[in-house]
């Protein structure tokens, strides 16, 4: 196939700086548009539908998180993954991709997939120097998944050819607890005959390396964080078996062994980043997703959840608990079990326990009851008049044990109860949800760790209503320092710091003479075409959100996922001072049904359109510690990050061409399309 070319041999890139407009030679498949972009160059790194030339492995789209590592002295390597559903997607728009072997030859997955591209340091140094493609930069791409593990630590095994029967050692995410088979695709001939499982819509993974804040802090191995996000059951399957739910699964990279994670329960997830804990003898999670996008009818799970807890403690009905989420982090102690047994004494720890995913809390971010829920709090709040807010880190009553259980046993429901803090369930204080605890509001979107050394417990947290802010936990390190044998905290002082609200953003957002829409209008607003004021003043589903540190401040780059039909928009900004509101300025836009290129067909590969829709920008990575690091290791890359000013950084972007499905991305298996750019800032 003429088409299919080696990875980094696209120039074209399907971001823009503004829409095409009138001028024919923006509108060429396969070509450049308008890439005169105002605050920083973007080219490929790799583009959907290439291959490696050596191994033949062909990335599926469409990206989403990713993370960088120097692999050795002349070798960095960068790891991605792929939001793809399978069998699992709309209708009309599944997308199995090609079949995974995984458990060597025993098992295989389609949907989503993680993978690793290899890139030479030095030719990285000075890609974007000149025009050329990154083809002579990379030295290899495969998967990061071979091994596959289950909630009970079995290695997964081949589906089995016959509907409604329990599997011995299945992929939880789309069984019951016994074993049976109950998302949509349960009687699907393809799915059925070829034996393939499917990871559901892997979504923004986060590569945490070991001891990254410092020595012995840390994760004791090299993890990529890749959690499922969202699964679509049957409605009747559910309520004869019940479901398990998604987890987060944490991949050994060296070993490319992927463990499905039970400590964290089984809602779905968004994104999940280590943060700083301080102390050695503990690892700290920042949490952020769905809490039940399951599909199936909601009421089916309620009544699951009714049969074994007829009320909630109060007497009041349980709601379903899709968004009725706060702020979450979990705090794993490193050699035990889930059954709290210290394996590090007798150097028996596998995996997870050893690096304190099997024994831990999930904390809520709790608050006065006064204090209005959290939609609503920052609804035309500005950071230069809102205070910070006082919360606490409170516990509720469960805890993994070990048992793989259905959704009705899960963590997810917990939020709805009482808060514990300092031992009881408070009378004073809520866990700060959206709408409180009988309403779903605004999703937890994307968060980011500091990436600094001296705070802990400190994390920036985006949502779907367009606002983000700071949490952090000032005592965190002096609670794990008082802490022995196998104890966990009850309950943690923490603080709020809003960021950014609801609020009209308009006259912030900083164009430098791009971001022209179709309609002739401009990127400073984002038009949905909903309701009776489809251009949105605000941020709309923040869903990419990164905290880069530099030498002249910290920095937030910030991706939209709001349905922009001109466009989907990208921007970063710097961490206000006090009393200032945050500047916005523009890197780029991309794909949407009512944008020019979108209509003439336009795709990187060419000949690959399918239809004009929405793209997502999706995915930062700070590539400029790897490239300037001395040493191998986390530390030495956050710390050389810190010492680059955000003018001399080259910084990977992500984007997921969500219309771009035909062609060789349709007869290769590789879902959708999308592109990874290395970005040089220029503010």
């Amino acid at each position: 196939m003429k088409q299919l070319k080696p990875l980094g041999w696209h120039t074209a890139r399907m971001a823009e700086a503004s829409d095409a407009g009138s001028k024919a030679e923006y509108r060429v498949d396969g070509k450049d548009g308008d890439v005169d972009f105002p605050h920083g160059n973007l080219k490929p790194i790799y583009t959907i539908g290439e291959y490696d030339a050596t191994t033949g492995y062909m990335p599926t789209g469409v990206p989403d998180g990713m993370g960088a590592m120097k692999l050795n002295d002349v070798t960095m390597r960068f790891i991605s993954q792929s939001e793809s559903y399978g069998f699992l997607g709309d209708a009309g728009e599944e997308f199995p991709t090609f079949p995974m072997d995984v458990n060597n030859g025993a098992a295989k997955f389609t949907g989503s997939k993680a993978y690793y591209v290899d890139y030479d340091i030095a030719q990285m140094k000075d890609f974007m120097t000149h025009s050329g493609p990154a083809a002579p930069m990379i030295r290899g791409a495969g998967s990061l998944i071979e091994t596959v593990v289950n909630l009970k630590g079995e290695q997964v095994e081949a589906r089995s050819t016959v509907a409604n029967t329990p599997h011995s050692k299945p992929h939880y995410s789309q069984t019951s607890a016994s074993g049976v088979h109950v998302q949509i695709d349960a009687t699907n001939t393809d799915s059925l005959t070829s034996q393939t499982w499917n990871f559901m819509s892997f979504c923004s993974s986060h590569l945490e390396e070991k001891h990254q804040w410092g020595e012995n802090i840390g994760f004791e191995d090299d993890i990529y964080l890749v959690p499922e996000e969202w699964a679509e059951c049957e409605d009747s399957r559910v309520r004869d078996y019940g479901y398990v739910g998604l987890p987060m699964h944490a991949v050994d990279v060296q070993t490319k062994t992927s463990y499905a994670v039970g400590a964290i329960g089984q809602g779905g997830y968004e994104k999940i980043v280590e943060v700083n804990c301080g102390n050695s003898r503990f690892a700290c999670l920042s949490i952020s997703g769905y809490n039940g996008n399951f599909g199936a009818e909601k009421p089916t799970f309620v009544a699951r959840k009714e049969a074994v807890t007829p009320t909630r403690s109060d007497g009041s009905a349980w709601v379903y608990t899709q968004n009725i989420i706060p702020g979450r982090v979990y705090i794993g102690l490193k050699g035990y079990t889930a059954a709290g047994v210290d394996c590090a004494a007798t150097s028996s720890c596998g995996f997870l326990e050893k690096n304190g995913l099997a024994y831990g809390k999930v904390y809520g971010f709790a608050v006065d009851s006064s204090t209005a829920d959290r939609d609503a709090f920052h609804k035309d709040a500005l950071h230069a008049s809102t205070p910070t807010l006082s919360g606490t880190w409170a516990s509720t009553n469960w805890q993994w044990d070990g048992t793989v259980k259905d959704f009705e046993h899960d963590l997810a429901w917990e939020f709805q109860e009482s808060p514990i803090i300092d031992g009881a369930a408070s009378t004073t204080h809520k866990f700060w949800t959206a709408k409180g605890r009988d309403e779903d509001g605004a999703k937890t979107e994307h968060n980011s760790p500091d990436p600094g050394f001296d705070k802990f417990g400190t994390f920036v947290q985006g949502s779907t209503a367009g606002y983000y802010g700071i949490y952090s936990t000032p005592t965190l390190k002096t609670v794990l320092d008082g802490l022995t044998g196998s104890a966990l905290p009850s309950s943690i002082p923490a603080t709020y710091e809003l960021l950014e609200g609801e609020s009209d953003v308009t006259a912030r957002i900083h164009l430098g003479g791009k971001g022209k829409r179709a309609d002739g209008g401009n990127q400073t607003m984002m038009y949905d075409g909903k309701g009776t004021t489809p251009d949105k003043a605000t941020f709309e589903d923040i869903d990419g959100l990164e905290w880069i540190r530099a030498s002249d401040g910290d920095y937030f780059v910030i991706q939209e996922d709001g349905g922009n039909k001109y466009g989907e928009r990208m921007f970063i900004s710097k961490r206000p001072e006090a009393g200032a509101n945050p500047q916005y300025h523009f890197i780029a836009q991309a794909g949407g049904s009512l944008n020019t290129r979108s209509m003439s067909k336009v795709s990187v590969p060419p000949k690959t359109w399918a239809r004009a829709a929405s793209f997502e920008f999706s995915g930062v990575v700070d590539f400029s510690g790897i490239l300037s690091q001395s040493t191998l290791g986390g530390f030495a890359r956050r710390t050389a990050e810190a010492a680059v000013a955000i003018n001399d950084k080259i910084i990977a972007l992500g984007l997921q061409a969500h219309g771009i499905a035909g062609g060789l991305i349709q007869a290769f298996g590789l879902d959708r399309g999308g592109q990874v750019y290395a970005w040089k800032p220029q503010l």
